[in-house]
């Protein structure tokens, strides 16, 4: 899938009849569109300092992101990790969420794909 400016974030691509998500070729197909489209807006959008594919990576290996994510990664420190993700939310593609003492970042779109 192609990136569209002008087409907003939240429009996801059309996905599959739910059945058809039950198999693991599908979900993966959609799980990998998904990043294709996030790779693309971030890439488009986020400032260069901001932007890294391990980043995006990251994002994608759970529904939820937090501060000490990126640290444990090696990828920002926790300042700078704090920056990075509300860029994301900035852009849609996270959406943070207070708890308790720290900010969980949930990435909407792939919670949309996984529980179709």
């Amino acid at each position: 899938m192609s990136f569209d400016p002008k087409q907003p974030y939240n429009d996801l691509p059309l996905l599959p009849p739910p059945g058809d998500l039950e198999t693991k070729p599908v979900l993966i197909n959609a799980i990998r569109d998904l990043f294709d489209q996030t790779l693309a807006r971030c890439r488009a959008k986020l400032p260069a300092k901001v932007y890294s594919k391990e980043l995006v990576e990251l994002v994608f290996t759970q529904p939820y992101c937090k501060i000490q994510f990126l640290v444990d990664a090696d990828i920002a420190e926790r300042k700078t990790a704090s920056a990075y993700l509300q860029e994301l939310e900035k852009l849609g593609i996270l959406k943070g969420e207070k708890q308790g003492r720290e900010v969980i970042y949930k990435h909407p779109g792939l919670l949309k794909v996984l529980t179709t």
